[in-house]
């Protein structure tokens, strides 16, 4: 991975990452995550996507690279509360820069229609 992204880099105006990692459920990136999210900055990476836990977990920046450990369930039917709440990302870039965030928060319904 290391080795693709420091290639892209080169080749690219931003390199975007998305990374499957995590543990399931838990509210806080893990050391591993964090770890690797060091691992794609020094490498070049510019924007980290984590997907997995299934819920929210903290935004962060490291150096110029924006990570988004994980932004949970857009839309979820599990059991859980904190599974009931995600996000979207929104990122602004202009040629190798990247400008601005905001995140926009989803919920689910607390119902589901009936079938008619």
């Amino acid at each position: 991975m290391e080795k693709e992204i420091r290639e892209l880099s080169g080749k690219v105006d931003v390199t975007v990452v998305s990374m499957h990692w995590g543990y399931e459920y838990h509210l806080s990136p893990s050391t591993e995550q964090e770890e690797l999210a060091q691992l794609v900055s020094d490498s070049g990476g510019d924007i980290i996507f984590g997907h997995h836990p299934h819920v929210l977990q903290k935004y962060d920046e490291i150096d110029e690279t924006k990570v988004f450990y994980s932004l949970g369930n857009f839309y979820s039917a599990q059991q859980f509360d904190s599974t009931n709440i995600g996000g979207i990302a929104k990122i602004t870039v202009q040629k190798d820069t990247v400008n601005g965030k905001s995140f926009i928060k989803t919920t689910e319904p607390r119902f589901f229609p009936t079938a008619v």
